[in-house]
């Protein structure tokens, strides 16, 4: 941890799945595919996490550093007022999380689902019309 400032990351929880979706929301479809790439089981889950998070920082830094605040009990603007290493210190905490691989794990996956509607809703396939059938 930093020596200037000492703040506690809590573990992820269930909460945590809207702001990683949020932000996978964000991202580019060059990011989201470059994400599903990684989930071909070569790449750590901690690396896909960390590769999020720089990779969406552009897009979705205030989202992440409200995350971030989150993570660590604050509120955004009190959190934006600590020294930029805590960013990295609440990054290193998220490595050593015992729930990280799992939870970037299904984030990975989340990505790839993403990544591959985007691609099918942009194709120039015709649109499709679903109707209720009734039983």
């Amino acid at each position: 941890m930093t020596d200037n400032a000492v703040v506690n990351v809590r573990s992820l929880a269930v909460r945590d799945l809207v702001p990683i979706s949020g932000i996978l929301a964000k991202s580019s479809s060059s990011t989201l595919a470059k994400l599903a790439l990684m989930t071909d089981g070569q790449v750590d889950a901690s690396e896909f996490g960390i590769t999020l998070l720089v990779n969406v920082l552009g897009v979705g830094g205030e989202d992440i550093m409200a995350w971030f605040a989150d993570l660590c009990g604050m509120d955004k603007d009190a959190f934006g007022a600590l020294p930029p290493a805590v960013a990295f210190d609440v990054i290193e905490a998220l490595i050593k999380d015992p729930n990280i691989k799992d939870f970037f794990t299904r984030a990975s996956k989340l990505a790839s689902s993403v990544a591959a509607l985007r691609k099918s809703s942009t194709s120039s396939s015709p649109a499709t019309t679903v109707r209720k059938k009734n039983y």
